[in-house]
């Protein structure tokens, strides 16, 4: 793929879902929004959970979960990529 995209489980269902038609009608593929955090959340096993992003869940039932982000950002970084997008992600947060 020349086109990678990184999409912020905290964006709102419906964005998520407009990014995967973008993503549909480009042909993209390499698509991901499970960009590991700097630090792990805590999670209790019973209400707590380790991923404090609101639509993570939406964002899977959606299918943006396609590609492996660490992936993505590799192929970047060889050039394979030829253009990043990314929709709100901190990256140098997440490093």
């Amino acid at each position: 793929d020349e086109i990678g995209i990184l999409a912020s489980p905290t964006l709102s269902n419906e964005d998520l879902l407009l990014l995967r038609r973008l993503c549909d009608a480009l042909g993209v593929g390499a698509v991901d929004y499970r960009v590991p955090p700097a630090a792990p959340g805590d999670e209790d096993d019973f209400l707590i959970r380790a991923d404090k992003n609101a639509n993570s869940r939406g964002a899977e039932l959606i299918g943006l979960g396609g590609a492996d982000a660490r992936a993505i950002l590799g192929a970047a970084r060889e050039r394979r990529v030829k253009c990043l997008w990314i929709f709100g992600h901190d990256l140098l947060a997440s490093a």
